[in-house]
């Protein structure tokens, strides 16, 4: 039995991983399991006591459970105790056997991520994050990186980002489980993630993206006959279908995934085909058919007597009874769904919203406007609550991050200073080393001097005492010298704090400056507004930058630009200060819009501005303007030493500004040309407008630049994603490439749909 249960131990949780973080069907699953899971328990507790083993399998399962169930939490945390109680009984049992102290050695990383379920149960999301990346440690120490309790704490850790409402950390841990699982050739893993990023998508209403991702998993899950995997895709995508009012691809997967589930026994969870089917017929208006598809729900709640199928076949029924009209058995049936749901003790305030939803469409169907009344009141006054207690959570989640942020600040800082004592305990190691051997060294020659002269005593009297006395002076010249020294060490250490003083209160002065030039800057989420789709990644070389971009309106023509000012750091700053007050003068004062012109009298203010005709001063600027004008088939768009690129469908085409940059003490300054070129405006495609730091940029390793090839290559590639990826995709690309080495020069790249 033993061996048995040593396998389960590692191989339970991964199957519970495939179920519970599918779908709505192994939510529900996870709510019947736990149920049975409880009273088994306590039967374990009493005939176990001291098999720890055994039941810290059970423990485990059951909080995997809860994490996606969330009900039962005052069992989950009883029985958390009584694990806690037993594993640290068995952790301190000095006489415990080989099998104990390795299974120990295992359980130790799994413990901790048991640890961080019972904080997210619990609802400390901040104290789960913190556990989960214990944990994370742990399994790497534990060299069980490739076990599946590794992977399903990367489910959990996204889980509560998306709790904390962090959803870019949340895809970012999903995206690091798929690379690893790929990595290391782990076929299950992979599909669990790849599931995981079609649920992501799914709840940030990006259906589309959710559907390919779901039939990636249909491919792979079949390949390797994995069909829970293929069970839950196949409902999913239903559930997708039916949101987008595609009925019959709806009940085309519903067909499929009703088979799969009857190959497979799963009747626990076969009533949630039966309900999107009854779902979508009901969004095709046929009444009867999806009466028989209820009744199919009701015949398994009579098999299995769940009470979450029970729940579902009634609330069935209800919109069954208001499509057909029948108010009366609609209203009995929703007093009996009512009292049901209340019995299993998961009523919430969404549970309450549908209820008074539910009794407002009914009492309108039976003519009691009283009765209607009360029930929209009723439910006004829910949404009300509701849309408080959401502004309540997310300032709740701000100060979370916040408090986590600090933390991971004061752990950083800690770890440094503890670096440093290491550094300065081994510097002084080595220097009593040195000290202990230069002693020797000179107590031996010390001692041979001594045996060699005892022999020429009598005849090196004189010579001894006049070397003596050099001595005597060399040793007086060394004190002097170690005084000079000594007083010099006193005026660099003044001199070095003197400096560090000067540089903080010039970081400060940048600091400020970063925030007075954030401030100029649109936001983004005002910009958006005008476009189809938008993102901007600004990314300075120092705190503040010689980049900036400008967007404004006027007579109903918008004017978008990107600006790379000569310089960077403060310098550069200032520079851009100059340049984004001529733009608001030029467009916004002088109704100028066409881009040529813009440059054209950009470039004559900015001489005139920085008196470039009477000094030296050779300050200038690249710059790209595109203007664009309600409905119209095509946009302006002209550049000096920028370009435009857009991508359709993999293909790029660049159209290039002229290769002259603005300002400049330079010959025949007021005579520069533009050119304006008209770009006809396509749904299909990307438009990029950006400063060439980002292809300027030296690799870490190699020191060669990123070049402008392998950056539109890159623009190619990721144009079919989203703008929030195709951002996420450059910064990280942009961090791999520089790796240890500095950024060299500011970086701006505006993304944009039409």
């Amino acid at each position: 039995m033993e061996k048995y249960v040593k396998h389960i131990v590692f191989f339970i949780p991964f199957l519970l991983s495939c179920l519970f973080a599918l779908a709505p069907a192994g939510k529900v699953y996870a709510q019947t399991s736990t149920s049975k899971l409880f009273d088994s328990l306590d039967i374990v507790i009493k005939t176990h006591k001291q098999d720890t083993s055994r039941f810290f399998t059970i423990f485990e399962y059951i909080l995997k459970c809860h994490t996606m169930a969330q009900s039962r939490r005052k069992e989950a945390n009883a029985h958390f105790k009584t694990m806690d109680l037993l594993y640290k009984k068995l952790l301190g049992n000095k006489k415990r056997s080989n099998a104990h102290t390795n299974f120990l050695k295992r359980a130790k990383p799994l413990w901790i991520q048991t640890e961080g379920l019972i904080a997210h149960l619990n609802d400390n999301l901040l104290e789960a994050v913190m556990i989960y990346e214990r944990a994370e440690l742990a399994y790497l120490h534990a060299n069980e990186a490739n076990s599946a309790h590794f992977f399903t704490l990367y489910s959990s850790l996204a889980l509560t980002w998306n709790g904390l409402g962090n959803y870019t950390k949340s895809l970012a841990v999903t995206l690091k489980s798929l690379q690893l699982a790929e990595k290391r050739g782990l076929k299950k893993q992979e599909i669990v993630a790849l599931i995981n990023l079609g649920v992501w998508y799914s709840e940030q209403n990006k259906a589309d993206m959710s559907i390919t991702y779901y039939k990636k998993v249909l491919e792979k899950a079949t390949l390797i006959n994995f069909g829970r995997a293929v069970s839950a895709a196949l409902n999913n995508l239903s559930v997708i279908y039916a949101d987008k009012k595609k009925y019959d691809s709806s009940l085309m997967y519903c067909r499929q995934a009703e088979a799969l589930k009857l190959k497979l026994a799963d009747s626990a969870s076969l009533y949630l085909v039966y309900v999107n089917m009854s779902r979508n017929y009901r969004g095709k208006n046929l009444v009867d058919s999806a009466t028989f598809c209820t009744e199919k729900v009701r015949q398994l709640y009579e098999v299995l007597g769940m009470p979450n199928i029970q729940n579902a076949y009634l609330q069935s029924r209800m919109e069954i009874c208001l499509l057909k009209k029948d108010y009366k058995e609609g209203l009995r049936t929703l007093y009996a769904y009512r009292k049901n749901h209340e019995q299993t003790n998961t009523a919430d305030l969404g549970f309450r919203q549908d209820i008074l939803s539910y009794e407002l469409a009914l009492y309108k169907g039976l003519n009691n406007y009283k009765a209607a009344l009360e029930a929209h009141e009723a439910l006004q006054a829910l949404k009300d609550s509701i849309n408080a207690n959401s502004k309540e959570g997310d300032h709740a989640k701000l100060e979370m991050q916040y408090e986590f942020d600090k933390k991971k600040q004061e752990e950083l800082i800690k770890q440094k200073e503890q670096e440093l004592l290491r550094q300065q305990e081994a510097q002084k190691q080595r220097w009593t080393t040195i000290a202990i051997v230069t002693v020797l060294v000179l107590v031996t020659a010390f001692a041979l001097y001594i045996f060699r002269k005892q022999r020429q005593m009598k005849m090196a009297n004189t010579k001894i005492l006049i070397q003596n006395s050099e001595l005597q002076q060399q040793r007086e010249e060394i004190l002097i010298i170690n005084e000079q020294l000594s007083s010099q060490k006193s005026d660099l250490e003044k001199a070095s704090g003197a400096i560090e003083l000067k540089n903080i209160e010039i970081t400060k002065g940048i600091e400020s400056a970063q925030s007075v030039q954030t401030a100029t800057l649109p936001s983004e989420r005002s910009i958006k507004k005008y476009f189809a789709d938008l993102f901007i990644f600004y990314s300075p070389k120092d705190i503040v930058s010689g980049d900036i971009y400008w967007f404004g309106l006027k007579n109903n023509k918008k004017v978008l630009a990107v600006i790379d000012c000569t310089g960077h750091g403060v310098h550069g700053a200032f520079i851009t200060l100059i340049a984004y007050n001529l733009m608001n003068k030029i467009v916004l004062s002088k109704d100028i819009t066409e881009p040529s012109q813009i440059l054209e009298l950009l470039n004559l203010e900015f001489i005139k501005n920085l008196r470039q005709e009477e000094n030296n001063n050779n300050d200038g600027m690249d710059i790209g303007v595109c203007a664009f004008e309600a409905h119209a088939s095509h946009f302006q768009f002209s550049g000096a030493c920028t370009h435009v690129i857009e991508v359709r469908n993999g293909i790029l085409v660049e159209t290039k500004g002229v290769h002259k940059h603005l300002g400049g003490n330079l010959k025949n300054t007021k005579n520069k040309q533009f050119e304006t070129h008209l770009l006809q405006v396509n749904p299909s495609s990307t438009y990029y407008l950006c400063t060439d730091g980002y292809a300027d940029q030296h690799n870490g390793s190699t020191n060669a630049r990123f070049t402008r090839t392998k950056f539109k290559e890159m623009l190619s590639d990721i144009s079919v994603l989203s703008m929030q990826e195709q951002q996420a995709v450059l910064q990280k690309t942009l961090l791999e490439w520089q790796g240890a080495a500095k950024q060299t020069d500011d970086v701006t790249i505006v993304g944009f749909r039409l």
